[in-house]
């Protein structure tokens, strides 16, 4: 209780090296960021020599703290608060995330952002920690200013979210969650969809690195097609994420025990088969609809 009341209170201008992951070459490195702006539920930092506009940070705060924050946490749950820092508020770090993006030799993808766990223990137990609720944002060749930008922050806060509740969920079940986390807020659906289109025959349980976009795509029509087909109404649809989320059930046992939930007993091999039998036909006239989707996603 001290050492917190002993700590001065941050203020806007702040200076913070940060420990941050270089993931071209799989090592940490130090990083100076500049506090930028207060917001109700997040600190928004800079890294120091990098641009980023004031409306590109005042638009930030206010999407995250009116939009995506109440969404998201209305969806799946909340975040640890107050946490490992006894501070309620996320830092958002944007920074030139080092990794493998060359368009000189051809390499254009790159990574918009991360969730790193290790944040969220002492440095004792993690000395790569940063001890804080945290958000990693790429500012290069990501762009703050553009309009979509905000979808990884929200993506990447279901991650923390879902940290705090199970942190062994498989992958396919936490990026399941994630991508439709995105969609909820706002965002649209994801484009990945039509890598999954373009190569369907793709393990949804395996999570392989034979096709990444394939992976996030399936697994986003999945949890939209489960959680809209099972919960049309928007307060069962949060009833069963958030069961999905905070059950200890992991894989498909997990989807099993946020259906329960809404009284639904179904095999996953039964969800599963209509789920790909509706990727298929695609015709909602069916079977009371279960062989297809909304209107949203009927193209």
């Amino acid at each position: 209780i001290v050492q917190y009341a002993d700590q001065k209170p941050k203020q806007v201008g702040d200076e913070v090296i940060f420990t941050t992951m270089n993931l071209a070459e799989k090592k940490p490195e130090k990083v100076t960021a500049v506090l930028r702006k207060i917001g109700i539920h997040c600190y928004i930092y800079v890294q120091k020599g990098k641009s980023v506009s004031n409306s590109a940070i005042s638009r930030t705060c206010q999407t995250f703290d009116e939009k995506i924050y109440p969404t998201t946490t209305s969806s799946f749950g909340s975040e640890w608060s107050p946490g490992i820092d006894n501070d309620s508020r996320i830092s958002l770090l944007f920074l030139d995330i080092k990794d493998t993006y060359d368009p000189k030799a051809g390499k254009k993808s790159f990574v918009a952002g991360y969730f790193y766990a290790g944040d969220e223990y002492t440095r004792n137990q993690n000395p790569n920690s940063n001890e804080r609720e945290m958000l990693y944002l790429d500012v290069y060749p990501g762009n703050p200013d553009k309009p979509g930008y905000m979808s990884t922050m929200a993506h990447e806060f279901q991650h923390m979210i879902h940290w705090h509740h199970d942190a062994k969920e498989v992958t396919w079940v936490n990026e399941s969650m994630s991508q439709l986390a995105t969609f909820l807020n706002g965002f649209d659906h994801p484009s990945q969809v039509f890598a999954f289109i373009r190569n369907s025959d793709n393990s949804m349980l395996g999570w392989t690195d034979r096709d990444m976009l394939a992976n996030y795509g399936q697994v986003y029509l999945f949890a939209y097609y489960t959680a809209f087909h099972f919960g049309p109404i928007a307060k069962d649809r949060q009833t069963f994420l958030r069961a999905l989320v905070e059950s200890d059930a992991r894989g498909s046992r997990g989807y099993l025990a946020g259906l329960k939930k809404l009284d639904v007993n179904v095999s996953f091999g039964e969800i599963f088969r209509n789920f790909c039998v509706a990727n298929f036909i695609n015709d909602p006239n069916i079977n009371k609809g279960i062989y297809g989707y909304d209107k949203m996603l009927r193209k």
